[in-house]
């Protein structure tokens, strides 16, 4: 018996919320843990927090958050920022950002990373790229958020979407493409 896309996300959230006890246990752990001043000591301690915050993280739903920019600061007046969804696709929006009264300016795409992490991430980055630029972001969505129907999505889909939303700018746009590796120190 195979179950469908909304089963799977019924037994999902099913699975998270028998979970939450044992959630809550793992971060009460966690931080106890990470307060105890013997903790660095014993490195059993040390693994019985890493096990608690890995099992804690893994299991944990992540909304995604807004951007809430809703002003930006051109030549030191306050800009009221508008935020749109001009193309809606299966794995991904392109996300256009405009400012009021706003003239030509230099289109430029932000290509935001595909690592399971939110375009929201790059708040700064749309913040500080806005006020000289007419800025769009890959928003791309979660896949427990798309349905089986969609297909999957590839390198050819990516390569795809990139081209659609280049080509939805327009000529002369630019590309800013955000590496998703993090680097450890």
């Amino acid at each position: 018996m195979y179950a469908n896309s909304n089963q799977m996300y019924e037994i999902f959230d099913a699975l998270s919320y028998l979970q939450l006890p044992i959630r809550k246990l793992a971060q009460i752990v966690r931080s106890s843990l990470r307060e105890n001043p013997h903790t660095r000591d014993f490195g059993a301690l040390r693994l019985a927090e890493g096990l608690a915050d890995m099992y804690e993280r893994s299991t944990r739903y992540v909304k995604k958050p807004e951007f809430n920019i809703d002003f930006v600061d051109v030549n030191g007046e306050k800009i009221k920022l508008y935020q749109t969804t001009v193309m809606k696709k299966p794995f991904g929006d392109l996300v256009r950002f405009t400012k009021e009264n706003q003239g030509e300016e230099p289109k430029v795409l932000i290509i935001a990373p595909v690592s399971g992490h939110f375009a929201t991430l790059l708040r700064d980055t749309v913040k500080r790229m806005a006020p000289l630029h007419d800025v769009y972001i890959t928003d791309w969505k979660t896949l427990r958020d798309v349905p089986l129907s969609a297909g999957c999505f590839d390198l050819d889909t990516y390569l795809s979407y990139l081209i659609d939303f280049v080509h939805y700018i327009g000529p002369g746009s630019h590309v800013l493409a955000v590496c998703q590796r993090q680097c450890r120190s």
